[in-house]
């Protein structure tokens, strides 16, 4: 409890400090267009560094929960009045302080993550009718004190503080309600968007975050409504955020980053009209579950609208969702799809300049397969298919495909896991290799290593652009 309570005031400390040097930057810097303001475009942070015996509290769920399973230090032997609210919140709290490290191979040859951080995450039962959660984490990367990098990129990545969820629920009978910073998962899809569509990206590290680590929380408002074997939700959110990208000068910057950085960017949040909505059914029988998807959201990614004579702007607009998904179990497989009509989706045409509006079908079918813990294999194709599509649609194929692949196994009593993942783009014969050796050291300690390839023929491509940034990472965490 000690370690806690000691891990809560480093914590408030090191994002009072965060907060103070923004300031100080900000005064010296006033003339920078884009600096960074606290938990607007914060890197996010993975899941993974959550101890794999807590369980993730649900929107809807029972709030007969138990909080999080790390056993607190013996409590001070000092009894006071206030002794049964500490030794209460330090079986709530959990800390973890990580430090990654990251070296690239080629282009460039030299550290580029060197990054400590410390995160808490706080759950607590109110009055037995409310539940609350709180996941914020600070981190400082050495990296960003050399003078290879332009003040905007040192400003923004050297110091980051944020909060990734902080919201209250609250139970009443059949109903539930969330308020606050949350993420809403939709989709199970790993290499694409298909109905995933109410949580943007934080695409700062680009392939080298895996996608439910990279959800970005946004103040929303949801609903869910129990009847039977049947879920409703509804989800409202007036604080539409979008991917994050790297600034130009960061070392995964990309041709997109650099576009949206040239010119004058409207994001939805300065429409006076930003609510995005979504409502979505599910059930579950037997062996099957079912759901059914509808939204209106912005485009997390821009297209460029134009002007004339000379006006570019980087716009967000928006397009409609309709949607569904299942998973089935049989024996050692999970079979899981999802399939999602996409209206009104803008592209840019080369011809013109213009924009113009098409539908789109967005696919994805796999399958995970559990050996009896022997080893785990998934694989997963995706598609984009946009009708009535023609030559003319800039940097878009009629259809985009790619094939997933993750296959792991787990040695020395589940304390080791050895892990390969592999990305295929179909049409371009593009391939993005991963290999992990994920190691629990002690209850407290895990240490991962990660090697990183990429091979592209293609300059413009997202793997073309990571050709040559091939890299080998470790990580260390201590959880408390």
């Amino acid at each position: 409890m000690k370690l806690k309570t000691i891990g809560l005031c480093a914590f408030c400390l090191l994002v009072t400090h965060h907060t103070l040097m923004n300031a100080s930057e900000l005064n010296n810097n006033n003339e920078t267009e884009n600096n960074y303001i606290l938990d607007n475009d914060e890197p996010e942070f993975s899941d993974d560094d959550l101890d794999e015996n807590e369980e993730e509290f649900e929107v809807g769920a029972d709030l007969d929960v138990k909080a999080p399973s790390f056993t607190p230090k013996q409590a001070l032997s000092h009894k006071t009045f206030l002794s049964p609210i500490i030794d209460n919140w330090a079986q709530a709290a959990h800390f973890t302080l990580s430090h990654q490290a990251a070296y690239g191979l080629r282009d460039p040859e030299q550290l580029i993550i060197n990054r400590s951080s410390l995160r808490f995450q706080w759950e607590q039962l109110l009055a037995d009718r409310f539940f609350f959660r709180f996941d914020g984490k600070t981190a400082y990367d050495f990296v960003y004190d050399r003078p290879d990098y332009n003040d905007n990129v040192r400003q923004r990545y050297r110091t980051v503080s944020g909060i990734r969820e902080a919201y209250v629920q609250g139970n009443f009978g059949d109903l539930s309600i969330k308020v606050g910073k949350q993420l809403v998962v939709w989709g199970k899809a790993d290499s694409a968007v298909v109905t995933d569509v109410m949580s943007p990206r934080d695409l700062t590290e680009l392939v080298f975050t895996e996608v439910e680590d990279s959800r970005v929380g946004q103040q929303m408002i949801s609903f869910d409504y129990y009847r039977g074997a049947s879920r409703w939700s509804l989800v409202l959110n007036p604080d539409v955020k979008v991917n994050l990208l790297a600034d130009p000068g960061h070392p995964y910057s990309t041709l997109a980053s650099t576009l949206i950085d040239a010119v004058p960017e409207v994001e939805p949040n300065e429409d006076s009209n930003n609510m995005e909505v979504g409502l979505r059914w599910g059930t579950t029988i037997e062996q099957w579950d079912f759901a059914l998807m509808a939204a209106e959201v912005f485009t997390d990614n821009p297209v460029f609208d134009y002007t004339p004579p000379v006006t570019v702007e980087a716009i967000y607009p928006r397009y409609q969702m309709f949607g569904a998904g299942f998973n089935f179990g049989s024996g050692k497989f999970v079979w899981k799809g999802e399939l999602a009509f996409k209206k009104n989706r803008l592209f840019n045409r080369t011809d013109s300049l213009a924009l113009a509006k098409y539908r789109v079908w967005d696919s994805a079918f796999g399958f995970d397969f559990d050996d009896n813990g022997a080893y785990n294999l998934s694989m997963e194709v995706t598609n984009q298919h946009i009708l009535h599509w023609d030559d003319g649609i800039s940097g878009q194929r009629r259809n985009e495909s790619n094939l997933y692949t993750i296959i792991s196994k787990n040695f020395w009593d589940e304390t080791l896991t050895l892990k390969y993942t592999n990305s295929y783009q179909l049409q371009d014969d593009e391939h993005f290799h991963r290999f992990e050796y994920i190691q629990d050291v002690n209850n407290h300690v895990t240490l991962s290593l990660q090697a990183d390839a990429f091979n592209s023929h293609k300059d413009t491509t997202l793997l073309g652009q990571l050709e040559g940034k091939h890299r080998l990472s470790a990580r260390v965490d201590f959880d408390f």
